[in-house]
């Protein structure tokens, strides 16, 4: 599949997501970007030339082995009947993408050019959703590659909401610093909640950083790559039901 443009007759949208790519062999073939490209990003992030860790054989190794448990796991609910294909194909194209480990410039390059950035690094966390968007043919707002624009955008079209309840597979979950007007999007593969009521969501972002394990309650909004993770719904969050427009 072409990497900046997207058929999607091509995606097969009735196999599932595992049969589409193969994690661990695209890690193997992005492994140079890694090692290579994932300096400008780090040095970016605090890290300095200290990276060494990073790329070493043994983190590569460690996420080869993440990535095939990633492949693995199944969403927590079914397909709802009322997500719309695009929503699923838009999935599909960030899944595949966050197979790939993208780094700064490499694949992020095409992010930041798919939301207007043609030169220079940005947090791409935006940016990622409109590539995915993109490739889907879902609307996208002015400036997407801000968040608070997917924000005003959403609340001009009436798909804005806070009640998780509403929030389906194939919706955008997001969440702005209202210091700094900053913020981190991610789309959601899925939505549950537990025996205490608690609700978690599913999801693939980019311009973050790896999953721990247990739910995630950071609200970091920088990282060096693109991952699936599960994140605990906090109160500071908002949903976008691209799944109603």
């Amino acid at each position: 599949m072409n990497s900046s443009a997207f058929d999607l007759k091509q995606l097969e949208l009735v196999k599932p997501i595992s049969t589409i790519f193969d994690p661990v062999k695209d890690m193997e073939k992005y492994q140079n970007n890694l090692t290579v490209d994932m300096s400008y990003a780090l040095f970016n992030l605090g890290f300095g030339d200290n990276y060494s860790s990073i790329s070493s054989p043994s983190f590569i190794s460690t996420q080869k082995n993440q990535l095939a448990s990633e492949s693995q796991v199944k969403p927590a609910q079914p397909l709802d009947a009322k997500t719309s294909v695009k929503c699923d194909a838009m999935l599909q194209i960030l899944c595949q993408q966050a197979s790939l480990r993208p780094t700064y410039p490499g694949l992020v390059s095409n992010y930041l050019s798919a939301a207007g950035i043609n030169s220079g690094y940005a947090s791409w966390c935006a940016s990622f959703i409109t590539y995915g968007c993109k490739g889907a043919n879902i609307p996208i707002p002015p400036n997407p590659a801000a968040v608070i624009s997917w924000m005003e955008w959403a609340g001009q079209k009436g798909i804005l909401t806070t009640n998780i309840t509403t929030v389906k597979k194939g919706d955008l979950g997001f969440w702005i610093d209202p210091g700094t007007q900053h913020g981190h999007i991610f789309a959601i593969n899925s939505v549950s909640v537990n025996e205490n009521g608690v609700y978690v969501v599913n999801t693939v972002e980019g311009n973050t950083s790896p999953p721990t394990g247990a739910p995630s309650t950071d609200l970091d909004r920088s990282g060096h790559s693109a991952y699936l993770k599960v994140r605990k719904v906090m109160p500071n969050f908002q949903f976008i039901r691209l799944t109603s427009l």
